[in-house]
């Protein structure tokens, strides 16, 4: 995209809005959003242009889509996908996705953002149904791996129904799909399985109380500095800021006693 068209979209971002703070960072996240936006609209030109027109310049310019508010913009870019460059393009990244052995057929969604929808409207989130989510028959033909493996979880499911096998949906999950096919998650490099859904639960559970650790010790460390202010003839502080549950409450008052034991016992072992 041209410098100046970008300068014109960050202008625009501030006109309607305020951005808080506004600084070199947030002007580097603004252009990368509005990157992935206009990467994202002009994906759905093309694809408009390519399916819904068949490639045929003439009916494209003639049934533009109807996010393009701007017909000008439309016929430019039609007259771009209508050359020998963006044709020759369009072939090899056809032929790069033919080659590929496995893959999904979840679009730019993450697997992540995906399992975040379907639990928050308490939907299946067992590796089984998030595979059979991720690698649907779609335009997209699947590969013939992903074919044979769906045929033959969907064999397994009958004979369950039957009552011919006892095996979980993740046993019958980890029987038929080889995980190590299933490539690495990007930067961490540990196996991307969709195993890993079935424990978000447990993992979040961790999480939690790793945060109330974290808490535990932050109200402590408050209570520590209001005392060492208070022996210096200054006013405690961050009061109002700790906000302790009743146990939290008896679990300090407990450990407040066993500090002022261990102080009575150094000062009778000194005398």
């Amino acid at each position: 995209m041209p410098p100046e068209n970008v300068e014109r979209v960050s202008q625009k971002a501030r006109d309607h809005y305020e951005l808080v703070p506004d600084d070199e960072v947030t002007e580097t996240m603004l252009r990368k959003y509005m990157n992935k936006a206009y990467v994202s609209y002009r994906a759905s030109l093309s694809t408009h242009f390519s399916e819904t027109c068949k490639g045929d310049l003439q009916i494209a310019l003639a049934h533009p889509p109807e996010n393009c508010e701007n017909i000008e913009d439309w016929k430019n870019i039609c007259e771009y996908f209508n050359t020998t460059e963006a044709k020759a393009r369009s072939a090899k990244a056809i032929a790069a996705r033919e080659k590929q052995v496995l893959n999904h057929t979840n679009g730019s969604q993450s697997f992540t953002r995906k399992l975040f929808e379907r639990k928050l409207k308490g939907l299946a989130i067992d590796p089984l149904t998030m595979f059979k989510e991720t690698h649907r028959e779609k335009k997209a033909k699947l590969p013939q791996i992903c074919k044979q493996w769906m045929k033959e979880i969907d064999d397994l499911l009958e004979q369950k129904e039957r009552g011919e096998i006892d095996f979980s949906r993740e046993e019958i999950y980890h029987q038929v799909v080889d995980s190590t096919r299933l490539g690495c998650k990007r930067r961490l490099k540990k196996a991307a399985l969709p195993a890993n859904y079935s424990k978000t639960d447990e993992q979040l559970t961790a999480v939690q109380q790793q945060l109330d650790a974290a808490n535990k010790k932050i109200t402590k460390l408050f209570k520590l500095l209001n005392v060492t202010l208070q022996n210096i003839g200054q006013d405690p502080v961050l009061e109002d800021a700790m906000d302790v549950t009743e146990n939290g409450e008896k679990e300090d008052e407990e450990e407040q006693l066993e500090d002022q034991d261990d102080v009575c016992s150094e000062e009778e072992e000194e005398m």
